[in-house]
């Protein structure tokens, strides 16, 4: 798998399929910039990789919370 459709998956499991713009943000870079990224018209900076692992990371802490604090369905009685 290449690093931009590497970069593609991970934006769509993160925001959904309007990815994009919201990756660009918290990136904080240009929406272009992550258009051009995934297009392969422009490298994709080294640094961009720790970000995203942070990214994912606060998103599995997320989702932990959630689980753990899911209501558990009542019996019947």
């Amino acid at each position: 798998m290449s690093d931009h459709a590497y970069l593609a998956d991970v934006g769509v499991a993160l925001y959904g399929p309007r990815w994009q713009n919201e990756l660009a943000r918290n990136l904080g870079v240009a929406d272009r910039t992550v258009r051009r990224w995934v297009a392969g018209d422009a490298p994709i900076p080294t640094g961009i990789w720790a970000e995203l692992s942070m990214l994912i990371t606060e998103k599995e802490i997320t989702l932990r919370g959630l689980r753990s604090n899911m209501p558990r369905p009542r019996s019947a009685v």
